[in-house]
């Protein structure tokens, strides 16, 4: 029996049944035990009948990015990065929603609009 840890990009329930699913399909998979919060997958299977490789590819295969867990460093760096993405985002969709607004409601506010 051997155990390797997964990053997966889960969002919901739905998505911890799809790879739990996925997994209990395959010859010589023993145990997983998903968390959401992590966004982790931890895989125990019987490496005879298996391999990470099969696993990762199953994964991936039912639509999910999939990350080969190494350590904690690695997963710090990696959630890091999608938040640095995601408050860029942010960022943009603020200042694409200010002239938006602006604009749209812009009749409203007739003394802050010359005419």
């Amino acid at each position: 029996m051997k155990e390797v840890t997964f990053l997966v990009n889960m969002h919901c329930a739905g998505c911890k049944k799809t790879v739990e699913d996925a997994l209990n399909k395959l010859s010589g998979f023993l145990e997983s035990n998903i968390n959401l919060i992590n966004n982790t997958v931890i895989v125990k299977y019987d490496e005879s009948k298996l391999n990470e490789e099969v696993i990762e590819k199953t994964i991936k295969d039912n639509g999910f990015k999939v990350t080969k867990f190494i350590d904690t460093k690695t997963t710090n760096d990696i959630k890091k990065k999608e938040r640095k993405i995601n408050l860029i985002k942010l960022i943009i969709g603020f200042i694409l929603l200010v002239p938006l607004v602006f604009f749209s409601m812009g009749g409203m506010y007739s003394s802050i609009i010359p005419e």
